[in-house]
């Protein structure tokens, strides 16, 4: 995915000049050996000659479908088509054809996939595909399997905004394909297909590290990297990728956006495209048995661990201490005081101590905190007594075990402000807290 809008708006006057000459670098280097900016003409649902060679040698593996981003063409899908022919894959790097390759629309494009999918099968004679899309084309897919089509098994999907890129948000560039990039575009928001498994592979890029082709992108990605919510790949949040819990996270890539598609993230992929399309429908469906019966024998095992626990709990009670925030955590510093508590019921009874008094001004507050849920919500338990910095609890709760962390703070004496002041201490709360 390419975006412009953010880049400039928030960046210098001869940054923004690059911006400006995109268009006109594309159209000089399309002769060159630049990957990303070469416009040679590729073949429109149609394998080459070798693949298609390859194919009907190895005719038990499925196709894989090859889905370019925003601004692109098919050519950033030339080191991958190497290591599929390498892998007796036969792959297809398409381009539409029937809408704006480049800036089309992912509803547009959906329309055409239906089409080159069914090509794809009557070539191949499979019933499926395996769709792989970079940045936008992740999105173009995700379209198409929303009407329920079975001719997918599996789409992986690297580096793209499944809830959009802030960097879109007011972008003009490429249109109709930039509205597609937005957070809460429709083409974000579409439903699943029970019929395929969705995958992801994100970027997690440090512009220090280099990692990033050297394209007039690269200023763009360098600027989103540090405006994007981190960890990012320089045009989308890790976070948007990820965004659906029914996405199965096949691992991180240390490199930017425009450079998704070397051999480190086909090494991610390739378990799903190769051994995956290697099965047949039963081994298909003993896997899947053997799956859910694992993942049925780890909730007993996790439900049984967590009776075990709170039993542990209500019969010999709790002792930790509390410490200094450290490393982006509200603990893990230096022993500040303790917190020693039980559970009875649904009262968590106990107490807290401070070692050292707070400022002149200040009081000692408790509170707990669900630091697993997205509202961040925090419960007070009650201001510590001044003479012995001691906080003695007998609070009911709906559900304690919601809770991940206690932390104290200090409050300014008579604070109105019923949210918390900046963290003294904390102690992280052990299993079965947060399950």
């Amino acid at each position: 995915m390419i975006n412009t809008s953010k880049f400039i708006s928030s960046t210098t006057t001869s940054t923004t000049i690059v911006v400006a000459l995109i268009g006109i670098i594309m159209l000089a280097n399309s002769n060159s050996g630049e990957q990303f900016f070469s416009l040679s003409e590729m073949v429109y649902g149609q394998s080459s000659d070798t693949t298609a060679q390859n194919n009907a040698s190895n005719n038990s593996t499925l196709p894989v479908l090859l889905i370019h981003g925003y601004m692109a063409d098919a050519t950033v899908w030339n080191k991958w088509m190497d290591l599929l022919k390498k892998d007796g894959i036969v792959a297809y790097p398409i381009t539409f054809k029937q809408s704006d390759d480049k800036c089309g629309s992912a509803a547009e494009h959906a329309k055409e996939l239906s089409e080159i999918i069914g090509q794809i099968k009557d070539e191949t004679g499979q019933n499926k595909v395996n769709i792989v899309g970079h940045s936008k084309g992740g999105l173009d897919a995700r379209v198409y399997l929303a009407n329920n089509t079975k001719d997918v098994a599996n789409l992986i999907m690297i580096g793209t905004p499944n809830a959009g890129s802030p960097m879109a948000q007011s972008s003009e560039v490429c249109t109709p394909a930039v509205y597609d990039l937005r957070p809460g575009a429709p083409a974000t928001e579409v439903k699943m297909n029970p019929n395929t498994k969705y995958y992801t592979i994100a970027g997690e890029w440090d512009p220090k590290a280099g990692n990033c082709q050297l394209t007039p992108f690269l200023p763009l990605e360098q600027s989103g990297s540090s405006e994007l919510p981190k960890p990012n790949d320089g045009m989308v949040p890790l976070s948007s990728v990820e965004s659906q819990d029914y996405f199965i996270n096949l691992g991180h890539s240390k490199s930017c956006h425009t450079n998704l598609m070397s051999e480190y993230e086909y090494g991610l992929a390739k378990d799903v495209i190769v051994e995956d399309s290697n099965q047949t429908g039963t081994q298909k469906q003993q896997q899947q048995q053997q799956e859910q019966q694992q993942l049925q024998q780890q909730q007993q095992e996790q439900q049984q661990l967590q009776q075990h626990s709170q039993q542990k709990i209500q019969e010999t009670g709790v002792s930790l201490d509390l410490s200094t925030p450290a490393a982006g955590n509200m603990f893990g510093g230096d022993k500040k005081g303790s917190f020693n508590f039980s559970f009875q019921n649904n009262n968590v009874i106990g107490n807290a101590k401070m070692n050292e008094k707070p400022a002149e001004g200040k009081v000692y507050e408790g509170w707990f905190e669900d630091k697993g849920d997205a509202s961040g919500y925090t419960l007070s338990v009650g201001k510590f007594n001044t003479n012995d910095n001691t906080l003695a609890l007998n609070q009911t709760m709906v559900n304690p075990y919601t809770y991940t962390v206690f932390f104290v703070t200090a409050e300014p004496v008579d604070d109105p402000d019923p949210k918390p002041a900046d963290i003294v201490v904390g102690a992280k709360l052990p299993i079965p807290f947060g399950q």
